[in-house]
């Protein structure tokens, strides 16, 4: 007989009624758990996106609960934003832009920068408000066309916020803001970016004070400004701190004040300024000992009243709801605050349409117009990158997970024989043997050659 260099195994049917069922069921189940997971490891490719919300990229599937050897590529994450100290950021309230002046970690070690992954901002405090003060002599053209007087205002804030990397940090900014700022080419007003009076109603509030207390602020300084005919103040800096006196922010004890001024002494009125000049100084007095001082006497409830709606839209915009109540986020405050707005903007708005996109009526004649106050917790502005999972284009992801589930069914089915296998050893002695050799033939003749059965065995 002639013979092949390659050989074949006998087969014999297995001796269980209940093997076929478990194949096909089981078989069934295996291959739609297969696929499942070959879906997640072989289906989708990672991409590389940049975000500005890390949390959209999270889909918080079940993929995203399997081991990462099991579904690596279909688990989305998002390395933390590096913002660089002296970086100028915004919130996600879109109001008021923010220059990150440093930050401390949980070792209470300077870091060169912030590690930050969309972090909500908490216990931020306002630590000093500035308003500066300045004639036209040192603005452009543009700002003096608005205002002969400008004026912007400062505050430093601290706040702190929970890291993964790093721990408890303490962060610390500085705010500024001024509706014509030199950078004006045109007569044309900076307003908030994300203004929307019905989604954030308080913000849209808080830029309607802000720009009120401006223009009342300036006009007053002008006024002041032409009253001093002999000692004009030209340029002003006033530093407000907490007084500790009342935490009623419509007490005009509220703040202490700090204030420094520089006026140009005029020989005749009809001169210019000589070089002479004088500094005005007064420190840790209260915005109501200031009004009592004769010295620029109209200017400081316009001082007070913009430093307050500063701090009070700083604070909306970082999202902080405080112990001590925010003008803004309370119906009360802010119609005592606004009682008088009707007739402040027919006094100090200039002759044009160029405030009209902000509230000019007090509180209660508006609410009905606008959205409910609230504040919204925030997190500052940063541009994340991620990693992303892409599908696979549809004939590739049919290829792959076909030839990665037949291997793993081959694989399915090898064990799930071997294991019979084992058992129906240990069970049944003939299991090794075909069964034609178990018949009762004493000897087998193949093509004319005769073979001894294995099956007779000795008695």
């Amino acid at each position: 007989m002639a013979r092949s260099t390659f050989s074949y195994n006998v087969q014999r049917s297995y001796p269980y009624k209940w093997f076929t069922p478990v194949v096909i069921i089981g078989g069934s189940l295996l291959i739609v758990l297969f696929s499942f997971l070959n879906l997640g490891s072989s289906g989708y490719n990672l991409t590389t996106e940049l975000t500005q919300n890390p949390n959209s990229t999270s889909s918080g599937s079940f993929y995203d609960q399997l081991p990462s050897f099991i579904a690596s590529k279909l688990q989305r994450s998002c390395e933390p934003a590096i913002i660089p100290i002296n970086s100028n950021i915004m919130t996600n309230n879109s109001a008021l832009t923010y220059t990150l002046r440093s930050v401390v970690g949980a070792d209470a070690q300077l870091q060169p920068s912030l590690s930050y992954q969309y972090n909500f901002l908490e216990n931020c405090t306002v630590n000093t408000v500035i308003v500066f003060l300045e004639y036209s002599l040192s603005r452009t053209a543009a700002q003096y066309a608005a205002r002969q007087f400008g004026a912007n205002v400062q505050a430093d804030i601290t706040c702190s916020t929970q890291l993964a990397s790093t721990g408890r940090t303490i962060v610390n900014l500085t705010a500024l803001w001024d509706p014509f700022p030199s950078t004006v080419a045109t007569y044309e007003a900076v307003f908030f970016p994300g203004r929307n009076k019905t989604a954030s109603a308080s913000m849209y509030w808080g830029e309607s004070l802000l720009m009120l207390n401006w223009l009342k602020t300036t006009g007053d300084m002008l006024r002041t400004y032409k009253s001093e005919v002999l000692q004009p103040l030209l340029k002003a800096e006033t530093t407000l701190v907490k007084s500790g006196l009342t935490l009623d922010v419509l007490d005009s004890s509220y703040y202490n004040a700090s204030f420094r001024g520089i006026s140009f002494h005029v020989t005749e009125p009809w001169l210019d300024f000589s070089e002479t000049n004088w500094n005005w100084n007064f420190s840790d007095v209260t915005i109501r000992q200031l009004e009592e001082i004769s010295f620029a006497a109209d200017i400081w409830n316009g001082v007070d009243h913009l430093a307050k709606s500063f701090e009070a839209t700083v604070l909306a915009d970082l999202g902080q709801i405080t112990t001590t109540p925010n003008i803004l986020a309370d119906a009360a405050m802010l119609q005592n605050f606004t009682s008088n707005f009707t007739n402040e903007w027919s006094i100090y708005s200039p002759p044009d349409s160029l405030f009209e996109i902000v509230a000019q009526s007090d509180y209660n004649s508006l609410k009905g117009s606008t959205g409910p106050l609230g504040i919204r917790p925030a997190v500052l502005g940063a541009t994340y990158i991620c990693n992303v999972p892409k599908q696979k284009p549809i004939g590739d992801l049919i290829i792959a997970i076909l030839v990665a589930d037949l291997v793993l069914l081959q694989t399915a089915w090898k064990i799930y024989c071997l294991i019979v296998g084992m058992v129906l050893r240990r069970t049944n002695k003939d299991a090794d043997r075909c069964q034609g050799c178990l018949s009762n033939a004493e000897v087998m003749s193949v093509d004319g050659v005769e073979y001894q059965s294995i099956s007779a065995r000795p008695k």
